[in-house]
């Protein structure tokens, strides 16, 4: 096991801050014998890691990066050298400690000897954003992100063809063995098949020509911790409704990437050292889970009736919290807020619409 010579300890003043503030701080160095080092490296650097599991992905990045000079490059040995250091903390992401990860600010500080097991130390602080500063997502943030699945595409397809051919095939038996009761009855039988396919693969296509327009309008798209946003929503139906309810939810979720080892095993020609012949390649496989952290649900319009062509409008108000957590979106852990609002009506699916938000600091 290595045995560091030089004793290195970083101590700061206080462990929160905010978002440009001064970190202020020292950096002691104590060497058992003389070191030829350069000076020390300071790193600011934040991470986005797991409070739990093992497979876990992290995000990470260092927004902050200064070095100490030593004089005449050189630390004897038997003396203790201190460095103070002033420093700028950077506008964000905040220090946030969840269910499924935690934003974590540390201080690196690093002996520069040209060797890369060099004496380090680290102390961790947190990190709260200014008022002034507003800073509330991490890189590659995007409130808008749209996937084509290609499954449900084929799925769709198929189903669709094969319903129309069983309305065709019900038509030509009509044609063909109408004036027969067994035929007649099984040219229905294949038509109600091919009807009810069609409209169990496109009712949600269906239920939503139903309303000739749904109006749902946000006072704003970014909010912060003690606002309220207002939500102002209009129905409008091409024929009498009747409607079971209308919810809308204010959450939050936790969304996380987690990679696992998959397992598949297959038969070799030749034979393996077992003598069995069997073969065990193993694959990463990337999965993204995702985990509720706040909700507020407001429920409106139960058992309503709802006429032709007259609209139905409400406004809500939806309080945030004062103790609420910021947006933030890295490559592999998110914190993501939106509203959904939820249509029950008559035998028809459920209409679901989603509006991303982003909570930020308060400004002044």
């Amino acid at each position: 096991m290595l045995r560091h010579t030089t004793h290195i300890t970083v101590q700061l003043e206080n462990s929160y801050y905010q978002s440009g503030d001064t970190l202020c701080g020292t950096v002691s160095l104590f060497a058992e014998k003389d070191v030829r080092a350069r000076g020390v490296q300071l790193k600011l650097r934040w991470q986005a890691r797991k409070t739990s599991g093992t497979s876990h992905h992290s995000d990470e990045g260092v927004v902050n990066k200064v070095v100490l000079e030593l004089p005449n490059h050189n630390l004897r040995a038997g003396f203790q050298r201190i460095l103070p250091f002033e420093l700028t903390t950077p506008d964000g992401p905040a220090s946030y400690h969840g269910s499924t990860f935690e934003i974590i600010w540390t201080l690196h500080a690093k002996l520069l000897t040209g060797n890369p097991l060099a004496a380090s130390a680290k102390v961790h602080f947190e990190l709260s954003p200014s008022s002034t500063r507003p800073y509330w997502h991490g890189p590659k943030f995007k409130l808008h992100h749209s996937r084509i699945n290609l499954v449900n595409i084929t799925t769709t397809s198929v189903i669709t063809l094969i319903s129309l051919l069983f309305v065709l095939f019900g038509l030509v038996f009509i044609e063909l063995f109408g004036d027969e009761l067994a035929g007649f009855l099984i040219a229905i039988f294949f038509a109600f098949l091919g009807s009810f396919g069609l409209y169990w693969q496109h009712r949600a296509l269906l239920a939503k020509m139903t309303f000739t327009t749904l109006i749902s309008r946000l006072s704003t798209r970014t909010v912060s911790p003690g606002e309220t946003l207002t939500c102002n929503l209009k129905f409008v139906s091409w024929r009498n409704l009747r409607v079971h309810r209308v919810r809308v939810d204010l959450h939050a979720i936790e969304r996380y990437t987690m990679s696992s080892r998959v397992h598949s095993t297959s038969i070799s020609p030749m034979p393996t050292a077992g003598g069995k012949g069997r073969v065990t390649p193993s694959r990463t496989q990337l999965t993204t889970k995702t985990k509720t952290v706040f909700v507020r649900t407001i429920r409106l319009w139960e058992d309503e009736k709802l006429k032709a062509f007259e609209p139905l409008t409400a406004a809500l108000e939806l309080k945030f919290p004062e103790d609420v957590p910021y947006s933030f979106a890295a490559a592999n852990n998110q914190l993501l807020w939106r509203v959904v609002i939820r249509f029950y009506a008559g035998a028809m699916p459920i209409w679901r619409k989603v509006i991303p938000i982003v909570v930020k600091p308060k400004n002044t």
